[in-house]
């Protein structure tokens, strides 16, 4: 029981605190974009 007041007390923190849904939410997207481009982007290739 004191196990699932605790939990629901730290997502009840979390939801309202901005900063960490913005590092849960916008980090992760922020990273795959950072390696799609790297992955689209082809090398130059020198002669």
């Amino acid at each position: 029981m004191r196990i699932l007041a605790m939990f629901n007390r730290i997502v009840r923190e979390m939801l309202r605190d901005k900063r960490t849904l913005g590092l849960m939410f916008g980090a992760p997207l922020l990273i795959l974009t950072y390696f799609f481009c790297f992955k689209t982007i082809k090398p130059i290739r020198r002669h």
